[in-house]
């Protein structure tokens, strides 16, 4: 959250987060998602003519002229001593030098492009030099009420510190292998008809009992790791599994499907009712029996989409060096793709951030405990995942991680598919009430009769998969990585040779 504070103080200077903290809008802007703070902190350095412009050269830039007399900062008295040492700064910079403010803060990591350079015409305001003797503000003392205007108005909220935020095992090993999707050449009703006979073999699947039950059963279906009937499935109960975690492999030792049904009592328990508080009466679980639904339309059912993206992107290939790559404009075409340079948030982001921030907020115990999971269990997988995760622009950070993405889908029966746009591996769970509903993974031949609160980690890329028929109310929560990050991870989307980049390595 720290780096979304730290790129408007590179716009705005310090004096900014006095204003936000005056406000009370630390929460508003913490909350705030993808790359906005970045979009941001170029407006304020320099905005495009037009009303952005007039707003921060007769209104912001004076607002912060004026605080810059009469609250004089010291950077020192914000950051370590230490910091300013390895940037050369003086322990005395004044935090009014929007010169060397700005050096400072360009200096920040913020795995993006430094801030445009500051216009000085329309900041103006800010470059007269100012008389008399400066006498130090400590920033933690400043009394709340003065960040208020007018000086008469009497706050309604009580006081908060300027910068504080207001809202404050066991498992198996099999091996078999993988085949190629025998929907490569299927789409629309044809892939609805595939769907509906496959799930007609696979309801005819042998439940196992036991783990030494499906351990004979993997054997007898499988030779030297290949499929001997195509059409053949074996159904796992989650009781067969006794609270352990199934880890199945392919020959060549990569992780076909790891399944988990350990998660705590106390999570599981209250998963569905947290669930239906997170969303409206437009987006609710409602009671569906698909077994009589598909002999008519099969029905759609609703998503959320609260992912990162790098489709699409706008590479830096042949692109100059020395220039920020939001003032460059491509030559063979009428509009450059500014927003695309870096990864991006999903629409439904922007459109529905408080649901998004009460969602994450309700669920974080259960995403951290994922997360654990996966890192004790999957170390590998865990490692390859999380690369990703952790080069995301801005500092952010993924509630999800080692994922980017969550999607929410609600009364969901999906038809047979592969995920060919995500980075390897998903994460389905679901939650509701219901019977029914198991996640069949074709290739393998596994029917995966998920409870609330088990979850599946499978190759969803390689792998094709449907949903069986279940009656209840049914969502599921799929975490995922849009495999197109790896670009971003690798070559920063072909920016990596562009000075303006700050970013860690790999």
């Amino acid at each position: 959250m720290g780096s979304k504070f730290i790129a408007l103080a590179a716009g705005g200077s310090i004096y900014i987060l006095i204003v936000i903290a005056g406000l009370g809008l630390q929460s508003r802007i913490g909350n705030m998602v993808g790359t906005l703070q970045c979009d941001l902190a170029t407006l304020f350095r320099n905005p495009p003519e037009g009303s952005m412009q007039h707003l921060v050269e007769t209104k912001i830039a004076p607002m912060i002229a004026q605080m810059k007399v009469k609250y004089p900062l010291y950077i020192a008295t914000i950051f370590s001593s230490a910091i300013l040492r390895d940037l050369g700064l003086s322990r005395e910079l004044a935090c009014d030098d929007l010169d060397r403010s700005d050096y400072f803060f360009d200096a920040v990591i913020l795995n993006s492009f430094t801030i445009v350079p500051r216009n000085k015409s329309i900041w103006a305001a800010c470059y007269t030099q100012s008389t008399g003797q400066k006498i130090p503000t400590t920033l933690h003392l400043l009394n709340h009420m003065e960040l208020y205007t007018p000086s008469n108005w009497t706050a309604s909220r009580s006081y908060t510190s300027p910068l504080t935020d207001i809202d404050e095992e066991m498992y198996d090993d099999t091996s078999i292998s993988r085949g190629s999707s025998p929907l490569l050449s299927l789409t629309g009703k044809d892939r609805d008809r595939w769907t509906i006979q496959e799930r007609k073999y696979a309801e005819k699947a042998i439940a196992v009992c036991s783990m030494d039950d499906l351990q004979e059963k993997l054997t007898n279906i499988y030779k030297h790791g290949i499929k001997c009937t195509e059409k053949e499935y074996i159904h796992i109960p989650m009781s067969a599994l006794n609270d352990k975690d199934l880890n199945i492999r392919s020959c060549d030792d990569r992780l076909l499907v790891f399944i988990s049904t350990s998660m705590p009592a106390e999570f599981r328990d209250s998963l569905t009712d947290i669930f239906e508080t997170c969303f409206d009466q437009s987006f609710c679980l409602v009671e569906r029996d698909t077994w009589k639904d598909e002999t008519h339309n099969h029905p759609a059912f609703q998503s959320m989409y609260w992912s990162w993206y790098n489709r699409h992107g706008t590479r830096g290939d042949d692109a100059p060096s020395d220039v920020q790559p939001c003032l460059l404009e491509r030559q063979d075409c009428m509009h450059t793709n500014h927003s695309q340079i870096m990864p991006y948030v999903s629409r439904e982001m922007h459109g529905h951030e408080e649901t998004y921030h009460h969602f994450m907020k309700v669920f974080q115990n259960v995403f951290e405990w994922i997360r654990t999971m996966i890192e004790t269990c999957l170390p590998e997988e865990y490692s390859v995942l999380s690369q990703v995760a952790r080069m995301l622009p801005g500092n952010a950070y993924s509630p999800v991680h080692p994922f980017t993405s969550l999607v929410i889908n609600i009364n969901a029966q999906t038809q047979g598919h592969r995920d060919t746009g995500d980075q390897e591996f998903c994460l389905v769970m679901p939650v509701g009430t219901y019977t029914g509903g198991g996640l069949a993974l074709v290739e393998p031949g596994l029917i995966l009769d998920l409870r609330p609160g088990d979850f599946a980690i499978f190759r969803s890329c390689d792998v094709t998969h449907f949903n069986m028929n279940y009656r209840g109310k049914r969502a599921s929560l799929v975490l995922h990585t849009d495999k197109e990050m790896n670009a971003w991870l690798e070559r920063r989307n072909n920016w990596d040779h562009n000075l303006t980049l700050q970013s860690y390595t790999n």
